[in-house]
């Protein structure tokens, strides 16, 4: 189906309270952040730990 979504989790916990690390760069011509790459490491706020992620269809 063309409009369905994802959602991202943590795979040991479900939690979808994740974060990726990333790299962002302050644009004074945009007055914004420009998000250059993200990296591969993940983080839980629930397990308070490094995980990995899966992705669930909603």
């Amino acid at each position: 189906m063309a409009d369905e979504k994802i959602q991202i989790i943590c795979a040991k916990c479900g939690s979808d309270d994740v974060m990726k690390d990333a790299w962002a760069e302050w644009s004074v011509e945009t007055q914004n952040w420009i998000l250059h790459s993200v990296y591969d490491n993940t983080w839980c706020e629930k397990c308070e730990e490094n995980c990995k992620v899966i992705e669930i269809t909603i």
